[in-house]
């Protein structure tokens, strides 16, 4: 079968030993450093769910270690729900709830009864429930809506504090009893928080924070830290900076960064994919650097060059020899990256030769001055994109060569390329 972008709990990207690292820092937690919260960080495409899953798959199986109870919870899918916080503690009773034992269910059940019952005697009104298994609704007001009035903010409080309290005793009940007695440890992975609603992003976290805070339980969140920091700062109305990044601090504890996937991995997983014969050396070198190491972005890519390889001999076969196939593979990366800068590109492709021979040259200076009279201003709205500077530096040297007129090739080769590839949007 041909790979695809699908998460999956094989390795091919090289992610084995962050792996075992993670898994070790994992299983050596003891469980008075409990609860723990581990940050999986990457952008859209980086391989989280793949890393998460090959995680979870060791905890459970790995052939020299116990295995750890695990529980997934995809977040997006509960994005619609007037509460993902609640999807999140309910799922978490529910999946003990079903692996327990009959006296370990009986004590789950007690202690959503005891909360249930305490909760409803002190708040009136609530905005927000929760259900859990044998118990009934638990309900919670948010922590705004407690604020507004003073008779509901001591009560929330007491709520919370009693839910943190009693939660813990139900998460050491099941760990108590039964094959996971010496483990001491639940391990909950929170997965697509960062494709939530803002204001989902938040309860969760203050689900992490506040309503948790008591239990032996390992919290691994697969997130782009950037969208999830624009959500904090999106939900307290304030300038973008050091907020967002503190309030993350202040919940996780052990931030890891997914590590961009080295190319010779991505094209021996992708590079099959392929039409035989389509991808030269300086082809797949144009690919690799704009994919920067994300396997998404790379399939992408490779899946946009099979179109350009059905289509390019019959449309523009003057391109499609070996010597300037390479420039029919910048129009495609760059329609496909930058899809702005592509358009300009079409607009005026002669700019394109003095922004290239700028990068080249002068990748810290004033674009405006060198186009002040070259009638191309609308390329140095693009000189601050650190992602567009790095793509065209990147492609100097073997096997493309080391000027712009030897990537580029000439100014018809590349009005032509651009043209062509604005079939490929």
């Amino acid at each position: 079968m041909a790979p695809s972008d699908k998460p999956t709990k094989i390795d091919k990207l090289g992610f084995e030993p962050y792996v075992k690292g993670i898994e070790n820092l994992i299983r050596k937690t003891n469980s008075a450093d409990l609860p723990l919260v581990i940050g999986i960080y990457g952008a859209w495409g980086s391989g989280k769910t793949s890393f998460m899953m090959q995680l979870k798959s060791r905890l459970e199986t790995n052939a020299d270690e116990p295995p750890l109870p695990i529980i997934w919870f995809d977040a997006w899918k509960y994005d619609r729900m007037q509460d993902v916080r609640s999807a999140l503690i309910y799922k978490i009773l529910f999946d003990l709830y079903n692996d327990a034992t009959s006296n370990t269910k009986r004590k789950l059940t007690k202690v959503a009864k005891d909360v249930g019952r305490f909760a409803l005697g002190v708040i009136e009104q609530s905005n927000i429930s929760l259900g859990v298994p044998g118990g009934g609704g638990v309900s919670f007001p948010s922590i705004e809506d407690a604020k507004k009035r003073t008779d509901y903010w001591k009560s929330y409080q007491t709520i919370v504090d009693r839910f943190s309290s009693e939660f813990g005793k139900a998460v050491k009940a099941f760990l108590s009893e039964g094959k996971h007695k010496e483990d001491g440890k639940l391990v909950v992975f929170i997965d697509d928080l960062d494709r939530c609603l803002p204001e989902n992003v938040i309860v969760v976290l203050e689900a992490l924070k506040l309503f948790l805070v008591e239990s032996q339980c390992v919290f691994v969140i697969g997130v782009d830290r950037t969208i999830v920091e624009r959500a904090i700062q999106a939900h307290y109305n304030v300038d973008p900076g050091i907020l967002g990044k503190e309030y993350l601090d202040k919940i996780i504890q052990y931030p890891f960064n997914i590590p961009p996937s080295e190319p010779a991995k991505l094209r021996d997983y992708f590079g099959q994919l392929a039409q035989s014969g389509s991808l030269n050396d300086k082809c797949s070198h144009v690919l690799k650097v704009a994919a920067e190491g994300n396997p998404r972005v790379y399939l992408r890519l490779i899946n946009t060059w099979n179109l350009v390889s059905s289509l390019a001999p019959h449309v523009v076969p003057a391109l499609w020899g070996e010597s300037h196939r390479h420039i029919l593979a910048i129009a495609t990366a760059v329609q496909i990256r930058f899809p702005a800068f592509h358009e300009t590109c079409c607009k005026n492709p002669r700019g394109l030769y003095l922004f290239v021979n700028y990068c080249f040259s002068h990748p810290s200076g004033d674009l405006g001055k060198l186009f002040d009279g070259n009638n191309a201003n609308e390329y140095s709205s693009f000189w601050g994109n650190a992602s567009i500077k790095h793509f065209f530096t990147g492609l100097k040297g073997p096997p493309m060569g080391n000027n712009r007129d030897a990537i580029l090739g000439s100014e018809d080769f590349i009005r032509i390329a651009f043209n062509f590839s604005t079939t490929l949007a």
